[in-house]
């Protein structure tokens, strides 16, 4: 009981002094890693097809692809 307590109490410390110490706005680009925001995490609507860049996304295909065609040649 005595360690959960000790591993409790430093968890919401840390917690605690993020959330009254860190300066607003100021977890950015350069500190998260790669693929560490994926389609689940982000909010309904907060992506719209504005924001994403067309040439780093594949379009999205409404019409199937022939057996003997590939999806690059659509």
């Amino acid at each position: 009981m005595c360690v959960a307590l000790v591993a409790l109490f430093a968890a919401l410390g840390g917690v605690g002094w993020a959330a009254t110490q860190l300066p607003a706005d100021s977890v950015g680009t350069t500190q998260l890693r790669d693929r560490a925001v994926t389609t689940p995490k982000l909010a309904q609507a907060s992506v719209g097809s504005s924001a994403i860049d067309a040439g780093a996304v594949q379009r999205r295909v409404s019409t199937g692809c022939p057996a003997t065609a590939a999806i690059a040649s659509i």
